[in-house]
């Protein structure tokens, strides 16, 4: 049998309602309940809640299968952890000179919330804005330190040249 995506029932979400964790799902209501889909919208959940600083989201997902309307819907217990705020920022491989106009541009100040998609933002800001000379064969890549006791995470933004 081929069954239907029918939005999942979520429970223990407080910083998202249940429209708009499912706004985010790669299934919509009615969708062909494609397992690949179903793998990336759990994912997709994980970037959602990374926006508001919940770095440590765990999802329980427990498909409860209609027969008679062919549809499957998950109750899906989240939990969704701390929330974790912006530590210090590193900017690595650059001269000092862009490395200071690069670390200045970055707009996340150290006790707001963390956002996970911030980094890709400001990625494209740099490039976009001239803030470091030679962008062609430059490689960016991040590494996040979270501090589980002081629930921060710091971030070290790494450039380096392509072979």
């Amino acid at each position: 049998l081929q069954y239907h995506w029918n939005d999942p029932v979520w429970s223990g979400n407080q910083a998202y309602s249940a429209q708009e964790i499912n706004a985010a799902l790669k299934l919509k209501q009615g969708d062909v309940a494609d397992s690949m889909k179903i793998e990336k919208s759990w994912v997709g959940v994980y970037g959602v809640y990374g926006k508001k600083g919940h770095l440590r989201v765990r999802l329980k997902p427990e498909p409860v299968f209609d027969d008679a309307r062919r549809l499957i819907t998950y109750q899906v217990a989240l939990t969704e952890g701390p929330q974790y705020r912006m530590g210090l920022v590193t900017i690595a491989g650059l001269p000092e000179d862009e490395a200071r106009r690069v670390k200045d541009a970055w707009g996340l100040k150290a006790g707001e919330v963390f956002n996970t998609s911030y980094i890709d933002v400001f990625l494209e800001k740099v490039v976009r804005g001239g803030l470091i000379r030679q962008t062609q064969g430059v490689r960016a890549g991040q590494e996040l330190k979270r501090d589980e006791q002081k629930l921060t995470v710091d971030v070290v933004v790494k450039f380096e040249r392509k072979p």
